[in-house]
């Protein structure tokens, strides 16, 4: 099993000195490797402790999003199951983070998933969220309506949506996509499976804003949900550029292949040498 320490204190501590490059800074990282079924807890793999908890939205209890081992592009995954096959909903579990993050004006979210069946709407894929008496409000969210890939803005009370490809390129079920949004200072830019499709910005991402990271739909909601397989979940405080998101985008690419991850089951000591020996970098 592939796991981070839990421990946010030494994390912190570890890392206070690093310095990395603004495409380098990799602050969430969920890799859904748990060799276990059913479990609450996603470590974040990045070093930030910005782990993930999994919950059923009608009893609050942990567990609402399950494991799928060696069912991942790059190895688990976390499944959102959708039932029988002739089932019209399934549950209406969701991750989110434990604690909220700020991101600077310019970042970066890429994610794979594989839906399990096909249609043309799906709402909150992956979206940033604030709890505002009593509900949950999104800041920004990424999803799918009438086929196109869609990234929206609710910010300051002004919201703004950007449509990205055509309605022939909607996600296909049972297929791994890559997707990669970058959020810019002049322009928004979507990739899938690493083709480009982008737009003028007139957005712009505000730094002090606090969030909490949530993937697979809104709470309580049963529909147009991404029922499927999620697996490595990034988020880059820092705008990736093309050739960083050619290799996120291709999972035989050397980046991954050489990528220096958490050892299994550390102990601490493991865990510092793999940060002196340069862990926790991003694609270059």
């Amino acid at each position: 099993m592939k796991q981070t320490i839990k421990s946010s204190l030494f994390i912190t501590l570890l890392l206070g000195t690093a310095q990395p490059t603004a495409a380098d800074n990799l602050v969430l990282h969920w890799r859904f490797d748990s060799p276990y079924e059913f479990g609450a807890i996603e470590p974040d793999a990045s070093g930030q402790s910005v782990d993930g908890i999994s919950t059923w939205a009608r009893t609050r209890a942990g567990g609402g999003l399950r494991y799928a081992p060696g069912q991942g592009v790059l190895g688990g995954a976390g499944l959102l199951w959708q039932g029988e096959p002739d089932a019209h909903h399934g549950v209406r579990g969701s991750m989110r983070s434990l604690t909220t993050m700020k991101l600077g004006e310019q970042w970066t979210v890429s994610l794979w998933v594989k839906p399990s069946r096909n249609v043309d709407r799906y709402e909150d894929i992956l979206s940033f969220v604030q709890r505002k008496e009593n509900e949950w409000v999104s800041l920004f969210s990424l999803g799918q309506h009438g086929g196109r890939l869609r990234a929206n803005f609710n910010l300051e009370g002004k919201s703004k949506t950007y449509q990205f490809f055509g309605t022939d390129t909607r996600l296909s079920a049972d297929q791994w996509s890559h997707l990669l949004f970058v959020c810019g200072r002049e322009e928004m830019r979507f990739y899938l499976n690493g083709e480009k499709a982008s737009q003028a910005t007139t957005t712009q991402w505000d730094p002090k804003a606090k969030f909490f990271v949530r993937l697979s739909g809104r709470t309580g909601g049963p529909h147009n949900r991404l029922y499927g397989l999620y697996d490595d979940l990034r988020i880059y405080d820092g705008s990736l550029g093309p050739d960083q998101v050619a290799h996120l985008a291709n999972p035989q690419s050397d980046f991954y292949k050489n990528e220096k991850l958490p050892p299994v089951a550390d102990g601490g000591l493991g865990y510092t040498a793999w940060l002196k020996e340069g862990g926790g970098s991003g694609p270059t």
